[in-house]
């Protein structure tokens, strides 16, 4: 078997464990985000109040600490939410992109890294395990797929 011959079939098992792991940490966030909205303990609501009102400038914008804050929790919601989308939409094509497959996951495992980095660093357990089954996913999918083996056919 030469280097080129790649297996789709642990490719689209990767992209799928890691695109349901990322689909689930950013929808699970969304609405743990939408759930707390409101319902703080007196420390966190003055806070928040505090961060009303702290203005940040901006290139032509200007917004609260608080706008920023609901911001940035929604954009970590949609970001691991599309990249999950994204990998579940590529192991559905597995078999006719398997090429394409690799470079995707190999984004992949360097976005989970560096969020696995940060998670350890600043977050909770949710984020932490997330990337870590995607990270591991896509690792193991990207070295099974070069071995040769009963794998199903190799394309290249």
């Amino acid at each position: 078997m030469s280097d080129s011959t790649i297996h789709p079939a642990p490719l689209r098992r990767a992209a799928q464990v890691a695109g349901w792991s990322m689909l689930l940490l950013g929808v699970g966030h969304l609405v743990s985000f939408a759930a707390a909205a409101g319902r703080y303990d007196d420390a966190t609501r003055r806070a928040l109040d505090g961060l009303e009102q702290a203005t940040v400038s901006m290139p032509g914008l200007t917004h609260t600490l608080a706008d920023l804050f609901t911001g940035y929790n929604l954009m970590v919601a949609a970001l691991p939410t599309t990249v999950g989308v994204l990998m579940l939409l590529m192991a559905r094509y597995a078999e006719q992109v398997p090429g394409l497959l690799v470079s995707v996951l190999w984004v992949m495992v360097a976005f989970t890294t560096v969020g696995l980095v940060i998670s350890w660093l600043f977050l909770p357990l949710p984020p932490l395990v997330g990337m870590s089954v995607a990270l591991v996913a896509g690792l193991v999918g990207l070295l099974q797929a070069r071995r040769p083996g009963p794998r199903g056919p190799a394309v290249g």
